[in-house]
């Protein structure tokens, strides 16, 4: 598309990820397409790190630049927009990417949001005593597991779905108000558990 619209002098067009869905909508109800099977899905990504390294990805998304950065929270079409506007700038020519390696690195990618986390243990260590985490957690008579490093997102999410309950009763007893948590604090508590 580039040599495209080069040979054409149109200038690279701007879409958002919201008039890439259009686009899509739009396309999956022309009279010609209306009928076909729409869907997407990730296979394992068990090839998705070999393909990022294999194809340079790494050479240049490291760092600030890191996928799961610019990838946070972001929907496909979000994601395509995106790949859409970052074209014009990747080295020439660009790699080959076959839909196959796309569902790849994107399943690879786009998962590495859940399990790296880009909180602050310095903010995390504030949240861990303003939230009395220390009341129970470093306080072995409790019975509260000591809380030690390996901790992503997803095994918090895990943890806290497992032993919520207990923690609830236990919290209860003690008279420690139930502590509210925003995704950052969340985010920053993992960066402190993990140092």
């Amino acid at each position: 598309m580039r040599a495209a619209f080069a040979q054409k002098k149109y200038p690279w067009a701007a879409l958002s990820g919201q008039e890439l869905s259009d686009i899509l909508v739009y396309l999956q109800n022309l009279p010609e397409t209306r009928d076909l099977p729409h869907h997407f899905e990730f296979p394992p990504s068990d090839q998705g790190e070999q393909l990022f390294q294999a194809k340079g990805c790494n050479g240049c998304h490291t760092g600030a630049m890191a996928m799961e950065h610019l990838l946070k929270n972001q929907t496909l079409t979000d994601i395509a927009a995106a790949m859409w506007h970052h074209q014009p700038e990747m080295k020439q020519p660009p790699v080959t990417l076959s839909p196959g390696d796309m569902q790849q690195l994107i399943g690879y990618i786009w998962a590495r949001q859940y399990f790296t986390g880009t909180g602050s243990a310095e903010r995390g260590k504030k949240v861990f005593a303003e939230k009395n985490c220390a009341t129970c957690h470093n306080d072995a008579s409790s019975g509260a597991p000591k809380l030690t490093k390996g901790q992503s997102d997803i095994t918090m999410v895990s943890a806290l779905w497992e032993h919520g309950p207990r923690m609830f009763d236990m919290m209860n007893t003690k008279k420690i108000p139930w502590p509210r948590f925003t995704a950052r604090d969340m985010d920053d508590l993992v960066a402190f558990l993990n140092q």
